[in-house]
């Protein structure tokens, strides 16, 4: 079983209609160390790839939920552990672009 690429799993994860964000989790600790700096938001283990994200409000958060996960499955190759979706917050798209001119999020280097 080979280890999955973080960043291929960021990339399909932001395309996810209703991703707004990847969010660093709790503490700061959903991320992944890679050759092109720390993904956040993608937290890979033996067991379990932990996937963080924001939403928008009056979206179906089960479906959202499904959709990453379907995601991250595509991308995974042989990955036979779990795929978990954590949903960390609800921001308007307003609040997205204001956050212009702040770190990324996702993927700093």
């Amino acid at each position: 079983m080979s280890t999955p690429d973080a960043v291929a799993i960021e990339r399909a994860v932001r395309a996810v209609p209703g991703v707004g964000a990847m969010h660093a989790g709790p503490h700061g600790t959903a991320s992944s160390f890679t050759a092109d700096g720390r993904i956040w938001g993608v937290r890979i283990a033996p067991d379990a790839i932990d996937i963080h994200v924001t939403s928008y409000p009056g979206l179906d958060l089960q479906a959202l939920g499904k959709a990453v996960r379907a995601a991250v499955l595509a991308v995974a190759g042989d990955y036979a552990g779990k795929v978990r979706v954590h949903i960390e917050d609800l921001v308007e798209p307003d609040d997205l672009a204001s956050d212009a001119g702040q770190p990324s999020p996702g993927r700093t280097s």
